[in-house]
Formats: structure tokens, C-alpha cells, sequence
């Protein structure tokens, strides 16, 4: 059980770097870039917190497949290759401003989708995992140890796209920055996935 609580600490350590360089302030200056207007970054933003109602969908995915791991890895793999293909998109979209707005919403509609899949199944994977005991004390410490690995990250990504903006000011060169930035993140998503796959499974029925 020891192993299997450090994992989901690392595990959570690892996709705050994901979350933290993919997210924010990073997906709104990566969509501007793309040519969004203001009713494309409200879309944007709100997309996460709509597709949130699915969460009633994956209880049920859960209950129905008998293993809140499969669905959480299988959703969460699924969430990751779709960002892979948002890195993608300044390498095929790079005129007609407003298309590649549309394409990046679309994308994230998918990738928040199975986004909530994943939580809510990780969640009902983890909690009868930790002993009711330490849940509050593990829950913390695993928090803080990634919101502080999520304020390190942000400051080094934020500094890296000063940079790149100002060593590629304009084109396609300054929205490869953003890609390049995904791309981080999503070795340490990936990293964290194959995390999750070495974490047992007590609580399955199949």
C-alpha cells in the first residue's frame, strides 16, 4: 500500500507540470495566437466546467466496466493524445484567422470530456485506496507538493514564452513556442500515466 500512496504523489507531482504548462494563461495566448476573438476564449474557458456534467456518465462507465482504473487510464490516455494533436495544429493551420480557433475548441471540448471521465474515476480509485485514517494527511501533503511544483513550473514557463515572443516577435515561428511548451507538458503526462498503470487495483469486480 506504501508504494502504491508515494505513486499516486508522484503521479500527482507529474501531471500538475502537465495541467500547469497546458492550461491558464498558456491555452488563452496559444488560442489568441490561433486568431480567437472574445466570444471564442469565453467558449474556451467555460468548456472544462460544462463538460464536468459527465462525471454522472463515468459512475456509471465505472459501475459498468467493474474498474474505476481501466476507465481512469483508458480517458486519460484518450485526454493526452488529443493534446498531442493540439500541439499539432500550428503545423496544418496557419492562415484563415478564426479556423484554427474553432478546430482548438472543438479539441478541447474532446480532451474535456475525458478529462472529467478520468477524475471522476480516479477519484473512486483512490479514495478506498488510502485508509480513512491518513486521507486527510495524505490528500494535503499530495496538494502541496504539487502546488509546489505547479508555481516552479509556471515561473519556468512563463519565462520560457517571454523569451521565445521575443526572439520570434510574429508568423508561425511564435506559435511554435506554444507547441513546443505542450510538448514539455505532455512527457510529464505521459510520465505520469505509465505512474498510474504501476498502482494496483484492489477494488475491482472484473
Amino acid at each position: 500500500m506504501q508504494k502504491d500512496l508515494s505513486r499516486f504523489i508522484l503521479e500527482g507531482s507529474l501531471n500538475t507540470v502537465f495541467g500547469t504548462v497546458i492550461g491558464g494563461a498558456f491555452l488563452v495566448a496559444f488560442a489568441l495566437a490561433l486568431g480567437a476573438t472574445d466570444a471564442h476564449i469565453g467558449l474556451l474557458t467555460a468548456m472544462p466546467a460544462l463538460l464536468n456534467l459527465v462525471q454522472i456518465i463515468g459512475s456509471y462507465l465505472i459501475s459498468l466496466v467493474g474498474s474505476a482504473k481501466r476507465v481512469c487510464l483508458v480517458a486519460s490516455g484518450i485526454f493526452r493524445l488529443i493534446w498531442l494533436c493540439i500541439l499539432l495544429m500550428p503545423m496544418f493551420i496557419l492562415s484563415d484567422p478564426g479556423t484554427g480557433a474553432v478546430v482548438l475548441i472543438a479539441f478541447i471540448a474532446a480532451a474535456s470530456l475525458f478529462s472529467s471521465l478520468s477524475g471522476i474515476a480516479w477519484m473512486s480509485w483512490i479514495t478506498p485506496t488510502v485508509p480513512e485514517s491518513i486521507r486527510g494527511r495524505f490528500f494535503g501533503h499530495r496538494n502541496m507538493v504539487g502546488s509546489f511544483v505547479g508555481m516552479i513550473i509556471g515561473l519556468v514557463a512563463g519565462r520560457f514564452i517571454d523569451f521565445w515572443q521575443n526572439t520570434y516577435p510574429e508568423g508561425s515561428q511564435m506559435i511554435l513556442g506554444y507547441s513546443l511548451l505542450f510538448g514539455f507538458g505532455i512527457l510529464f503526462g505521459v510520465a505520469g500515466w505509465v505512474v498510474l498503470t504501476r498502482i494496483s487495483d484492489p477494488h475491482s469486480t472484473k
